[in-house]
């Protein structure tokens, strides 16, 4: 209890200059793009883009089926390639999805980041316009 009574406005003046507002405009705003760089790094693992990129026409699941040794059997020759192209169609698609979903993430990850990076560095003066707009209504 003593201690709050020893602290004076004045007393407070040189400790808000020296540590807030570095802390508020410098400390706080790196943390906040760190964090942002985690997670971005944290989707683009889950996502791997770069991985679906390299595999995209690669069947999915591995399903591959064998051609026989004997090519004179038309019709198993044309099942296992129709197999084979629809492994890989739904291999791509699924991989293109995934891609387009990895993008979106990213994208809304990002206007998250800057609308919170922006919200944190104007909200200084919103607070002081708002002050005012509310002394001014009361006054008024």
């Amino acid at each position: 209890m003593r201690f709050f009574l020893r602290i004076t406005p004045f007393r407070l003046v040189p400790i808000f200059f020296r540590k807030f507002l570095p802390w508020y405009f410098m400390g706080q705003p790196v943390q906040i793009l760190k964090a942002y760089v985690a997670y971005a790094k944290a989707c683009s693992e889950i996502f791997s883009i770069v991985f679906l990129l390299r595999t995209l026409v690669r069947p999915w699941k591995s399903i591959v089926g064998t051609y026989p040794k004997n090519k004179m059997m038309l019709g198993k020759v044309i099942q296992v390639f129709t197999l084979n192209c629809t492994a890989r169609a739904v291999g791509a698609v699924v991989r293109i999805c995934t891609i387009l979903l990895g993008i979106i993430v990213q994208i809304i990850l990002f206007a998250c980041f800057a609308a919170v990076f922006l919200f944190w560095i104007t909200f200084p003066l919103l607070a002081v316009l708002g002050c005012r707009l509310l002394y001014s209504s009361i006054v008024s």
